[in-house]
């Protein structure tokens, strides 16, 4: 973290955080009161949404890091490479960052070469067989990734570019805005200025310092994605589709992309050097195969008798399996309902049946380390056969859920008594009040349980700020490292 907090072009440090706090809260405040007024036209915020946000109570967001193991130690610097990420739950850039993310994740749909989940590259690789048939020979699978994308989006630039994007493309999205109470978007400027207070005022802390991002936008806004979408497809993505000589098949996955280059092989290499010469602020990496290709949690390979795509579950080297134990703390149906629900995502990947029945037959036994009954993975087994896959990469939409929703902490024990009480209860408010005239208003049935996870060990040991322990020893004995963290609370 040190390392990524050294970084000048992306973060300066800030002398007094809790006047840079209250800035950014003085200028969200009056982002909202303009964006209510939306230059005397309204339409994007109610008064209770507006008042909403005038109350939230902000403070200064820690930062955390994500170390990639499974890419190993940088040789330089001697650490993991890590992605940081802004706990901004109650930054002070919430409420504009929630307004900018309902008025441009619309825009997301409108791009042919967006990926929005795994399930959706597997329905285009199957989109792919049946459009184009067999891979020609000599064809090549390449997977980009562009290096650190959110930190190395330029703020000014980005703003202005996705600005005119929702300005160009309002028209296609009016019904997604009207659905999100957004009858007369925001005019260009003002959007303009709603992204850039979302970028520029991302203030955050680390070990009791605190520091501005200067470039880019923060991992852990809710914009940021739609903010690095948009600016990839307008600077990078609008001007390869004028390539004479680009992939056949190319689709994103916000900073992952896949494609299908055909021959002549140099094809691929003149396509990856432009890549690089598109943008000063994006760069990319490089994959490529002839046979097989590791991309999001899938492996797309070529069938070497019928040249069709096929793919199947990819598993990261560091991926060990340890899935929840069977009799830990949780609901009984949570854990048997876990082979089944990943067993289903096996089927929903694997083309190949032999794959298929491989991959499942490691998952039982992963199941089997954590003491799951074999009645329990029996069961799973005989649901998935009843499965086709064509009906699993079905999109099914959300569900409507009529009845009540009571959340409460689980505890052993406390589920089949939880659930036989309000039973009872809604039986006897049945025989009690069955004939009253209001009787009908009354939810018919009881609320459905949902349990909220109970205090675990490390939630008692570590502190969510991360505070620093003062004075603490400089020895790695376990036992000093859990006496230290005991000192934060």
């Amino acid at each position: 973290m040190d390392r990524h907090l050294m970084d000048g072009t992306t973060y300066q440090q800030v002398t007094n955080g809790e006047t840079a706090l209250r800035n950014a809260q003085t200028r969200s405040k009056s982002l909202v009161f303009s964006l209510s007024r939306n230059n005397g036209r309204g339409g994007i915020l109610k008064p209770a949404t507006r008042d909403f946000f005038l109350a939230l109570r902000s403070k200064l967001p820690n930062i955390y890091l994500l170390p990639k193991i499974h890419k190993g130690i940088d040789p330089i610097t001697g650490t993991w490479p890590g992605r940081p990420v802004l706990s901004g739950c109650s930054a002070p850039t919430r409420p504009i960052d929630r307004i900018c993310t309902a008025l441009l994740n619309p825009l997301l749909r409108l791009r042919d070469e967006r990926l929005v989940d795994t399930t959706d590259f597997l329905v285009k690789i199957d989109e792919v067989n049946k459009k184009w048939g067999p891979v020609p020979d000599g064809a090549t699978l390449f997977s980009l990734d562009i290096v650190s994308l959110y930190p190395s989006i330029p703020q000014r630039e980005a703003a202005t570019v996705v600005a005119d994007y929702f300005e160009r493309n309002i028209h296609r999205i009016r019904r997604d805005l009207k659905e999100a109470g957004i009858y007369t978007p925001p005019s260009k400027n003002l959007l303009i200025e709603a992204i850039l207070h979302v970028m520029r005022d991302t203030i955050l802390t680390f070990e009791g310092k605190t520091y501005r991002q200067i470039k880019g936008t923060a991992i852990g806004a809710s914009s940021s994605v739609a903010i690095a979408e948009i600016f990839v497809h307008e600077v990078f993505e609008s001007r390869r589709e004028d390539l004479p000589t680009g992939p056949r098949i190319y689709y994103r996955y916000i900073d992952d992309i896949f494609g299908i280059m055909l021959r002549p092989p140099g094809n691929l290499d003149v396509f990856y050097s432009w890549a690089n010469s598109v943008h000063q602020n994006l760069s990319f990496t490089i994959d490529r195969s002839e046979t097989e290709l590791n991309f999001l949690d899938t492996t797309v390979y070529i069938n070497p008798t019928t040249r069709q795509l096929e793919t199947k579950a990819f598993y990261k080297p560091t991926n060990l399996h340890t899935y929840l134990q069977y009799h830990s703390s949780h609901p009984q149906p949570l854990t048997n309902s876990l082979p089944y629900s990943l067993g289903l995502r096996l089927k929903r990947i694997n083309t190949c049946p032999d794959s298929l029945g491989e991959q499942l037959e490691d998952l039982w036994t992963f199941f089997r380390n954590s003491d799951y009954p074999e009645e329990v993975l029996d069961k799973a087994a005989r649901k998935l056969e009843q499965k086709i896959r064509e009906e699993l990469l079905q999109h099914t939409g959300k569900r409507h859920q009529d009845r009540d929703i009571l959340v409460t902490t689980y505890f052993d024990g406390f589920e089949k008594p939880m659930k036989q009480v309000m039973k009872r209860l809604w039986t006897w408010l049945e025989q009690k009040f069955g004939d009253h005239p209001s009787w009908r208003k009354f939810p018919q049935s009881p609320p459905m349980l949902a349990w909220k996870r109970n205090k675990s060990l490390k939630d008692k040991l570590v502190s969510a700020a991360l505070k620093k322990v003062q004075g603490r020893s400089k020895t790695r004995d376990g036992a000093a490292c859990v006496r230290n963290t005991l000192k934060i609370n």
